[in-house]
């Protein structure tokens, strides 16, 4: 197996979802059986949950891309890298009939830019870690953490045919990059406090502690696979804290569907609030050799998460309404499974 087989293996998405639903069971018994804070429980759950499928070789895109982002995206000195390309690529020969093409050319000469004074270090986060690609060091800089592109398709079904013939790829939510680890840490502390204030017999409040986790951490999707059922997870491990054993996988993989509608809803309601949209046609490009796009995107959309984040689930948010419904939608499946009475 190659370097890149053993790092890729374990990042690729994971079909194997009731298995991963019954490692966690087992984690009740070992790594859940005491308590711990939030930050360090969701990565234990991510651990769990997640299972490899991939085998064989890598994609070479797959190979190249993520080489491409380490070097690349989310650069303190973006701006110097922006003005150089685009003297550069005055000279590109450019066709509206041979787009693909010029986009081609546009990549290498990015790269070749960012290659001249940039060393990395490719090793993507697997089980258990923050979508991390790997380290770079800037010349003489300090070497840093550089985050993966993380977040949702929202194409519908005849887009996402036409996106097979198309330059670009289907309609997509870019999740946070920069400050990602500073985000979670401030999501997970803002939880422990709700929860500190929760009254042990007070379910509902329980489950909108719940839902704001899971809703939140759609909108920032932490890791490369398994965001949803890691969140799915933590609410069972919750609800057996309080007493209420969830086993099954059926009821809770209709649940997950029920919460990603929610959590579509809830990530177009944070754009929308941060003047942003999501990325289509050639705003993947602009994401990907535009700094200064970029870090307006990301910008405004911390921004906005931390504001959800700070508000935490007092009722007159104006989040509120989406941790309401996700709650509404646990409880309701906990009483169809005759886990709690209807109240």
């Amino acid at each position: 197996m190659s370097r890149y087989d053993q790092i890729f293996g374990g990042i690729f998405p994971s079909e194997r979802k009731e298995e991963g639903w019954n490692a966690f069971q087992k984690g009740f018994e070992n790594e859940l059986a005491t308590p711990s804070p939030t930050r360090k429980e969701l990565l234990d759950i991510h651990d769990l949950v997640t299972s490899p499928y991939f085998e064989g070789d890598t994609p070479q895109n797959e190979i190249e891309w993520s080489d491409f982002s380490l070097y690349a995206l989310d650069r303190h000195d973006g701006g110097y890298i922006e003005e150089r390309f685009l003297r550069a690529s005055r000279y590109i020969p450019y066709s509206k009939f041979r787009l693909g093409d010029w986009y081609i050319q546009a990549y290498k000469i990015y790269l070749e830019i960012c290659k001249e004074d940039t060393e990395i270090e490719l090793n993507p986060a697997n089980n258990g870690s923050l979508r991390s690609l790997g380290r770079r060091k800037i010349r003489d800089g300090k070497w840093e953490t550089v985050y993966g592109y993380g977040g949702m398709t929202y194409a519908t079904k005849l887009e996402k045919m036409m996106s097979l013939e198309s330059l670009f790829p289907p309609p997509l939510y870019f999740s946070l990059t920069i400050g990602l680890n500073e985000v979670y840490d401030a999501k997970c502390n803002k939880y422990d406090d709700i929860m500190d204030d929760v009254k042990d017999d007070n379910l509902d409040n329980i489950l909108l502690a719940e839902s704001f986790l899971d809703m939140v951490g759609v909108a920032l999707h932490p890791f490369f696979d398994a965001t949803s059922r890691t969140y799915l997870a933590h609410i069972a491990l919750t609800l057996r804290r309080q007493g209420i054993n969830v086993q099954e996988w059926g009821p809770m993989q209709h649940l997950s569907g029920d919460l990603s509608d929610v959590g579509k809803d809830f990530v177009e309601f944070i754009l929308k609030k941060a003047d942003l949209s999501i990325i289509r046609d050639e705003e993947h490009y602009y994401m990907d050799l535009s700094p200064r796009f970029r870090q307006n995107y990301m910008t405004k959309l911390r921004e906005v998460i931390e504001d959800a984040i700070a508000n935490g689930i007092g009722p007159n948010s104006h989040y509120f309404p989406f941790y309401n419904r996700a709650a509404e939608l646990i409880k309701n499946t906990l009483v169809q499974e005759s886990l709690v009475t209807a109240t």
